[in-house]
């Protein structure tokens, strides 16, 4: 299972194909040297990476990085850790209030330019004022999951509806076409299906177009020479499932023994 499989099931986790050829900046940040490479970030940090078409691992590691986006997925409202005071300890006023919410702000790691209480902090926070008071401020979502918007969304799309409400589309009105048009398209739609199939299998084979795929047949292996060096080499490929083949000189060598 590719990449772009894996994105279309797991909805959660975004990713990003980026050409090295076209952007060797970026490439050269952070350090690719073979492909494919997939990194993970969380938060603008870097969570996992690894090299080569392992699918195992692009599991595990993009659901580790969502199980992490949604532990951090916390906010604690100012409003709310107020009411909470003026119901647990009304001794603190807000002003008190304000202080302790910003010293939570202050130690949220990652930008934060509205300064609030989130993430694992907000989370401990709330621990220890559950343990202090026996109850804790109520807490929400800080990013609030967006639904996929379909093709064809926008005001431009609206704008081309309107003439497909009159009847100038380019494609069949179904339920009154005719057999001809009906046929005529059934075969666009099949042409479609098929380039969308096409590009899906170059991007796969672009995908992993310089990781090593086994051959069910030995691969064959030439080695120059039969002194200790090259029939090590010959030893060591045939435990490893190749074919070694060794080129020497008739005369002398460890051949001769």
């Amino acid at each position: 299972m590719t990449a772009k499989q894996i994105q279309q099931r797991i909805r959660r986790a975004v990713f990003v194909k980026v050409d090295t050829n076209a952007m060797y900046e970026l490439s050269n940040r952070y350090s690719v040297r073979s492909l494919p490479t997939f990194k993970f970030f969380l938060g603008g940090r870097k969570i996992h990476e690894f090299s080569g078409a392992g699918e195992g691992q692009l599991r595990q590691f993009t659901r580790d990085v969502i199980q992490k986006a949604e532990f951090e997925n916390v906010l604690l409202p100012a409003e709310n850790l107020v009411k909470f005071y003026a119901a647990k300890d009304p001794s603190k006023s807000e002003e008190d209030v304000g202080t302790i919410y910003g010293k939570c702000a202050s130690q949220v790691k990652g930008p934060n330019p509205e300064n609030l209480c989130v993430g694992a902090v907000a989370r401990n926070m709330v621990k220890s004022l559950r343990k202090k008071y026996g109850d804790g401020p109520e807490t929400t979502v800080r990013f609030e999951p967006e639904e996929p918007k379909a093709e064809g969304d926008g005001a431009e799309s609206k704008q081309q509806a309107k003439p497909r409400a009159r009847g100038k589309s380019d494609s069949a009105n179904l339920h009154l076409a005719t057999k001809e048009q009906l046929m005529a398209e059934l075969e666009k739609r099949l042409e479609a299906e098929e380039e969308a199939k096409s590009e899906e299998e170059e991007d796969d084979d672009a995908e992993f177009e310089h990781s090593w795929t086994p051959s069910p047949f030995p691969e064959r292996v030439t080695i120059i020479g039969g002194g200790p060096a090259g029939l090590s080499a010959a030893i060591y490929a045939a435990r490893a499932g190749l074919k070694p083949v060794v080129v020497a000189p008739p005369m002398g060598g460890q051949l001769q023994g």
